[in-house]
């Protein structure tokens, strides 16, 4: 009896270790495949994740190039390629007296693109600076001016001998500006500025002396306060004059320094210890 049941109990531990093998195995097979299915779904969310950056990428560059690429019916990009046709005609053909008139902007229209003029300075005062030049500061206003000695236009002063026999040197369009007391001679000349009254119709304008310096002119003196000035305590009259070949000028003030001391603050009869240095300081007084 004995060992029948110990037989018997030796049988059912045996299947009892069978069964934990097969139940671990199971469990095991189990593990595996979840672990296995975790990592395609994790390869399919990847891909996924990827193909939208790529289709984004590609809208993104798609949008720019449409943005960069030139519209044959955008009128303002016709404007810009009629502009650079005109100014390559321009520079082709300085002969052509339709390309090299000066044609003023729309003043109540602001022009889109600025077309380009070749322009030559010369025979202007020792101390000429362009920067501060008014007309050249006008022109930037309008137009592109490039600098050239092969020019659409040069503008010319009287100081200086370059501008000799300018009537065959250049072919075309030439403008004489003065503010000294000169007239301009027409025939080297197409249009001209300066002090005097002279009817040449739209070929010459008229430009003050005074007008020169408007803005000093104000700061030394301004007219609003006329009544508030006491002119007691003035001096009587200033004279800055280094040129001195002015006969007319020089007598008259010869004849006003009779009545009462000019004080003289230029080279020319100075009288108050030399070159004064601050022209508009000396005038104020």
């Amino acid at each position: 009896m004995k060992k029948t049941k110990k037989k018997k109990i030796a049988k059912i531990e045996t299947n009892g270790n069978k069964e934990d093998d097969e139940y671990i195995s199971l469990k095991q097979n189990q593990n595996v495949q979840l672990a296995k299915d975790d990592i395609i779904i994790r390869y399919k969310k990847t891909i996924k994740f990827l193909f939208i950056v790529i289709l984004v990428l590609i809208l993104v560059i798609a949008i720019i190039i449409f943005i960069s690429t030139p519209n044959e019916n955008d009128p303002k990009q016709n404007i810009n390629n009629q502009n650079d046709m005109i100014n390559q005609g321009n520079k082709g053909d300085n002969s052509n007296n339709s390309n090299n008139t000066l044609v003023p902007a729309d003043v109540n229209k602001k022009p889109l693109v600025k077309r380009k003029i070749y322009v030559k300075y010369m025979d202007f005062w020792p101390a000429f600076k362009l920067e501060r030049f008014d007309v050249h500061k006008i022109l930037l206003e309008k137009y592109e001016v490039v600098q050239s000695e092969t020019p659409d236009y040069v503008i010319f002063g009287e100081f200086g001998g370059e501008n000799y026999g300018i009537e065959k040197k250049f072919d075309c369009v030439k403008l004489f500006l003065t503010i000294e007391n000169r007239g301009p001679n027409f025939d080297n000349t197409d249009y001209a500025i300066g002090i005097h009254y002279i009817d040449k119709g739209d070929r010459y304008f008229r430009k003050p002396t005074e007008t020169h310096q408007l803005t000093a002119i104000h700061s030394v003196y301004n007219v609003t306060q006329v009544k508030g000035i006491d002119i007691k305590k003035k001096k009587f009259c200033a004279w800055v004059v280094s040129n001195g070949s002015g006969s007319a000028r020089n007598l008259f003030y010869e004849k006003l320094s009779k009545y009462k001391t000019v004080d003289s603050g230029g080279r020319f009869k100075n009288n108050v210890g030399g070159p004064v240095r601050d022209k508009l300081e000396f005038l104020s007084n």
